[in-house]
């Protein structure tokens, strides 16, 4: 995993978006409500999910490096795999109302509800995302992964020969 990681949040063009009940974009309601900022009192729905779900993500990392090594798929698909649940998990945690802390009354009356962070328009929670970054190592054990593994699908269905980037040689 040395030069492998996973950023879950709000970043991208979902993050530069504007939030269609305010003037901010939601990037910077997602860092307001994370933070606190603004004299906002913090909802850090990302920390909260994660700090609750500790546990379960280092199994799942450990697991997914496992699976590469064993299967050789590459460690970017798997840890692609993995930022799908948690992105997941975290717009569940949303929907589900378990941010703290709680609206107050003012806002469940406009709302209609006491789900924190779960608006009427639910464009922060599905702004969440994710992004896989390899470097070094990672990186070209991955690339290599991919490459074999493209070369077992081309032998399957019967085109192509051994890839350059594996034999490091023209075919």
């Amino acid at each position: 995993m040395n030069g492998a990681a996973i950023e879950l949040g709000v970043f991208g063009p979902k993050a530069q978006a504007r939030h269609p009940d305010s003037d901010l974009t939601i990037g910077q309601l997602a860092t307001l409500h994370e933070f606190g900022l603004g004299g906002q009192e913090p909802r850090p729905v990302i920390s909260q999910w994660t700090d609750e779900n500790e546990n379960d993500i280092v199994r799942q990392l450990f697991g997914a490096v496992r699976f590469s090594m064993a299967t050789r798929a590459p460690l970017s698909l798997t840890l692609d795999a993995l930022g799908k649940t948690w992105v997941a998990g975290v717009q569940s945690f949303i929907r589900a109302g378990r941010v703290r802390p709680l609206n107050t009354a003012s806002t469940v009356e406009w709302k209609g509800h006491d789900r924190p962070l779960d608006g009427r328009t639910g464009a922060l929670a599905d702004a969440v995302t994710y992004k896989v970054t390899l470097s070094g190592l990672a990186k070209a054990r991955s690339a290599l992964a991919a490459a074999a593994a493209s070369d077992l699908l081309d032998s399957a269905v019967g085109v192509g020969g051994p890839s350059k980037r594996i034999r490091g040689r023209k075919s």
